[in-house]
């Protein structure tokens, strides 16, 4: 396979919380990630203990805490009674009995019932079997795969000292855990990757912590808000410097990029800052970024354009002639999503579109093996089996369910849940992993 690439561009996203209460009591999907964040710390607190009480597992309403933060402060009585509301449906859809998120044990454990009963096969040319379902516990929002050790790696994260890294071995169905330090974190914007020397790495909020699964040592950095290569709003208009996305060079050294931040970090496994790499004008905090064999793919925050490609020196090979969100990368094959559908990225930047098609949301996921790939597709909820040559094999839906919510305004409305998926990998062809943000589960599913 010389790999699949999907492109995505953001449309039409509410303008302000109120309007995203709107669309979230309307239809009760996830609303789109908000990677325009500011303070972190304004409305978390009362916030977010709200939304635990109402269920500490509704990804819908943790999404849509992190949009309340990217409106401007003029807004804020609407922000607010846009939480209320929120936060209304959210008991009101808990006490409908409708999807129940159920308290998970304190170690992921193998279970029988969940998410499968919401996702069925639909129209397509091969049905998707379930495997296996896995407990966690609670949201988790990244999902890494370890090849060389079988393994799969995610993090939860909460406040106080519950968070931890966790690797379930896919051959014998055991899970292990690390402790992560002490944080006021959801790990909504958490990226997880596993290191050439083995070391699994995670951002949370303005820190990397990086784990040895050897030694059981785990290490933590915290990176000032104030970057000298930060846009000068940084602070100001879409604030906030944290990082935004994490790959390793092949030198192993880890590059991070920032939000708002005009370079990228490279890092030693001691988390030292090494060098800075620069990157070209109109690139800003790329929201993803991959390196396959000494080539650097950057995606704009929010998939708003082009890709661009670097050297490990920090030259300019080139940009992709299609939007890109994220990445996936297997062997010498690097996908990636976006607005105008499949296509193939090479090392020189020339992009093939495999296959046209409008992916509207911020949301979509996408994995790739050397026979193929997975795509998750948030607005329509399916997960989609591709070729090598972009074609669908096949394709599992996950059903919508008609529940009675009450609106902004207090009246009781039909609105349509589904399960939603926070980050989706693949060990083979046609063998899928994926995290249900809104079941807590991690699901395997196969063609």
């Amino acid at each position: 396979m010389t790999g699949v690439s999907f492109c995505f561009r953001e449309v039409g996203q509410p303008q302000s919380l109120f309007l995203s209460a709107i669309a979230l009591v309307s239809r009760m999907e996830t609303v789109a990630e908000a990677d325009a964040i500011p303070d972190r710390s304004e409305l978390r607190g009362h916030f977010e203990q709200e939304m635990k009480e109402a269920s500490s597992r509704l990804g819908v309403l943790r999404r849509a805490a992190r949009q309340a933060r990217s409106v401007p402060r003029v807004l804020a009585p609407l922000a607010m009674l846009a939480i209320v509301a929120i936060i209304a449906a959210g008991v009101l859809f808990l006490r409908a009995g409708s999807l129940r998120a159920r308290p998970g044990p304190a170690s992921p454990s193998p279970s029988v019932s969940a998410a499968a009963a919401s996702a069925s096969a639909a129209a397509g040319p091969r049905a998707a079997v379930e495997l296996t379902q896995i407990d966690l516990p609670g949201p988790v929002y990244a999902l890494a795969i370890d090849r060389a050790r079988d393994s799969l790696w995610y993090v939860y994260m909460t406040s106080g000292n519950e968070s931890a890294f966790y690797r379930y071995d896919i051959a014998s169905g055991k899970t292990s855990q690390w402790p992560v330090p002490p944080t006021s974190s959801t790990g909504f914007l958490e990226r997880v990757e596993v290191a050439p020397d083995g070391s699994v790495w995670v951002t949370d909020e303005y820190s990397l912590v990086r784990v040895d699964p050897i030694s059981g040592h785990v290490a933590t950095d915290t990176f000032p808000v104030a970057d000298a290569d930060a846009l000068s709003a940084a602070l100001q208009s879409s604030p906030g410097t944290w990082p935004s996305a994490i790959t390793f060079d092949t030198k192993g050294m880890a590059l991070v990029a920032r939000h708002n931040v005009k370079s990228l970090l490279r890092l030693d496994s001691s988390l030292d800052v090494v060098d800075r790499i620069e990157l070209p004008a109109g690139m800003v905090g790329p929201g993803d970024l991959v390196d396959s064999h000494g080539v650097i793919y950057a995606a704009p925050d929010g998939g708003t354009g082009p890709a661009v490609l670097l050297s490990e020196q920090g030259a300019l090979i080139g940009s992709t002639t299609e939007p890109v969100s994220r990445f996936s990368v297997f062997g010498t094959s690097v996908a990636a999503i976006g607005s105008t559908g499949i296509s193939r990225v090479a090392s020189n930047a020339a992009t093939t579109l495999l296959q046209a098609g409008l992916y509207g949301s911020p949301n979509d996921r996408l994995a790739i093996t050397d026979g193929g790939g997975a795509i998750y597709l948030d607005g329509p909820g399916t997960i989609e089996w591709i070729s090598p040559s972009g074609a669908v094999e096949g394709r599992m839906s996950f059903a919508s369910v008609p529940i009675q919510v009450a609106n902004p305004l207090g009246q009781m409305v039909t609105v349509l849940s589904r399960h939603q998926i926070g980050a989706i990998t693949a060990d083979g062809t046609g063998s899928v992993w994926y995290v249900d943000i809104t079941s807590s589960q991690l699901v395997h599913v196969t063609l």
